[in-house]
């Protein structure tokens, strides 16, 4: 069928959910990082990753749009790649 009006998708209702959200799915992406790799991240990648996935989200995915839910998203996103990368690293030792 067809949509008669707008359709409002919300994601992240609140910005707790968003960060509760990147936490689960950082230490979950963490665990199979390790697996993947069958090592842990070096300091570049743990640097780099989240500066890749803030361009990607906001200027690449064209974020920056979206104005100040754009910038929030592409912030929380690089730091959920951090988070990622900072548990791969330092739970693996």
């Amino acid at each position: 069928g067809i949509l008669e009006g707008h359709l409002n998708h919300y994601s992240f209702p609140t910005v707790l959910s968003q960060v509760e959200r990147n936490i689960k799915y950082a230490k979950l992406g963490a665990k199979e990082l390790i697996i993947k790799k069958g090592r842990s991240p070096n300091v570049l990648e743990l640097i780099f990753r989240p500066i890749g996935k803030f361009v990607e989200c906001y200027l690449i995915k064209r974020g920056f749009l979206d104005g100040l839910a754009g910038l929030t998203i592409a912030i929380n996103a690089a730091y959920s790649m951090f988070l990622k990368y900072a548990f791969a690293y330092w739970d693996n030792r």
